[in-house]
């Protein structure tokens, strides 16, 4: 299967074709030669965030095979910050402890920030009470959130990207949870435009009025990679 591996700014991109593409910071990449021609690309950060091909399957981002086995890893070495890019902005936004229980307000409209978030790995953010601050120069942004959670009623829950106080539009992941207790998981996959300085929180609320509705966060990530 081919496998589209190319440079877009700050970030190196691979493409094998299901729709999935991998967006890796330059400081992040790096390949295994795995033996019989095989090499596999991934992000050092995030060990899944990987794709296998074999040398002649490897292609630039128009699908022309990159070559010979030398011209590949040619390639592959270049795309490290060796070669004189800048480094990427990235964070790896989550939850320090799990389980997280977070009490939402009741009146089915007002977010609640899901506290104690941290900031393990990252280049060009800080974190202070769980509060992402963004110390970079501004660019464009992938963001992938992933969760898991349970709720205590049968209601909806919705999840926001929340920037300087404000509700970014489009950033929002409304659920509905059908049973109680039970843990389902909800995801984004979305770009933002991220200015010097801009706070960045999670929040959460639920559809119900006037009931006591609490979340149990089994997992919450959000990871933010620079892409231009």
């Amino acid at each position: 299967m081919a496998l589209k591996a190319f440079t877009n700014n700050n970030s190196v991109e691979l493409d094998d074709g299901s729709g999935n593409i991998i967006y890796i910071p330059k400081t992040s990449f790096d390949f295994n030669a795995d033996g019989g021609g095989q090499y596999t690309l991934f992000n050092n950060h995030k060990k899944e965030e990987s794709r296998s091909a074999a040398f002649g399957d490897i292609t630039d981002s128009g699908g022309t095979p990159i070559g010979t086995e030398a011209q590949v890893i040619t390639l592959l070495t270049g795309f490290s910050p060796a070669g004189g890019s800048s480094p990427a902005e990235y964070a790896e936004f989550h939850l320090t402890t799990t389980p997280e229980v977070v009490a939402l307000n009741d009146d089915g409209v007002t977010y609640t920030k899901i506290p104690n978030m941290v900031l393990p790995i990252g280049n060009g953010f800080s974190v202070t009470t769980g509060t992402l601050k963004y110390e970079g120069t501004g660019g464009t942004f992938l963001i992938n959130g992933v969760s898991d959670l349970e709720v205590n009623k049968a209601t909806g829950i919705c999840y926001a990207l929340f920037v300087n106080g404000s509700e970014v539009p489009g950033e929002v992941t409304p659920h509905g949870f059908t049973n109680q207790s039970k843990i389902e998981n909800i995801s984004i996959t979305a770009i933002g435009v991220l200015a010097t300085n801009d706070l960045i929180e999670i929040r959460a609320r639920t559809d119900a009025s006037a009931m006591t509705v609490t979340i149990t966060v089994a997992k919450l990530d959000v990871t933010f990679f620079q892409v231009a």
